[in-house]
């Protein structure tokens, strides 16, 4: 085999297969019923990841409570969840990859393997997703602040 016959080989695009609206939502049926079953056999994983959405948003509540500045609510309300959806993401599917392989979760190598992220494309994620909520709140106090009557950053 010759260069000439590998670069035709590696420029040959395989048939991409179409997906119908019926498999779609075959498909969405069945990682959800997955995902289910994953969370009703070790409930505490779930809760574990998902008990940060809610000390999350209730250190929203408490700080723009006692701070006056209820409106920030909805701002950082909205945001919030993007900036910790990655980590609870990677916590959620290596439960799902651990149990698929048969073997029996354990909180240690859930931890480590969302640690060992740090040098993946965790860290890049986080940036763009900080970068939108960034953004995001640059405009929303903007418009708040132009409905409440305060001078905007001019």
């Amino acid at each position: 085999m010759t260069v000439r016959d590998t670069h035709l080989e590696a420029s040959v695009v395989p048939e991409i297969e179409t997906v119908t609206m019926a498999m779609a939502m075959a498909m969405l049926s069945e990682a959800l019923r997955k995902g289910w079953k994953n969370f009703t056999d070790c409930p505490l994983y779930g809760m574990f990841f998902g008990g940060f959405y809610v000390v999350g948003g209730l250190l929203i509540y408490i700080l723009t409570t006692m701070t006056g500045e209820t409106y920030w609510v909805f701002i950082a309300g909205f945001g919030f969840p993007l900036i910790i959806g990655p980590f609870a993401a990677i916590g959620l599917c290596e439960i799902s990859r651990t149990r698929e392989k048969g073997e029996r979760v354990k909180f240690v190598p859930l931890l480590a393997m969302a640690y060992r992220q740090r040098n993946r494309q965790l860290p890049s994620m986080i940036m763009v997703v900080l970068l939108i909520f960034m953004f995001w709140a640059f405009g929303d106090v903007v418009i708040f602040n132009h409905r409440d009557g305060y001078a905007t950053f001019a």
